[in-house]
């Protein structure tokens, strides 16, 4: 995605926390999203702060079928990542079904 910043990937992850945003980044894959706390209006918190420790509950389609998720995002240092430099980021979450206690995987994002 050309000229997209780091800072504009962290600005997302923290604003699209309902149904109406996230269907923004692909209305016919997004069809459902929620978290576990809503924090994109608080503006004492950076956008990283949003959604970082929060959980996303997100129903949309991958490869054909819909699939209901929870992903729980995390620090990325959790994982063995350095603290993101200026102008970079890693958005990361462990990647579960929202109905069941099964992980699936790892979401990462690195920018």
């Amino acid at each position: 995605m050309p000229d997209l910043t780091a800072d504009m990937w962290d600005w997302w992850f923290g604003w699209a926390r309902n149904s109406a945003r996230y269907k923004l980044w692909h209305p016919d894959a997004h069809q459902f999203c929620t978290v576990g706390e809503d924090r994109s209006a608080d503006r004492s918190l950076t956008h990283r702060q949003r959604y970082i420790d929060n959980v996303g509950y997100v129903d949309e389609y991958v490869g054909g079928e819909i699939s209901r998720l929870a992903v729980r995002f995390v620090n990325p240092t959790r994982l063995g990542f350095d603290e993101p430099a200026p102008g970079r980021t890693a958005i990361c979450g462990r990647v579960t079904l929202s109905q069941y206690p099964l992980a699936l995987g790892w979401l990462i994002h690195q920018i």
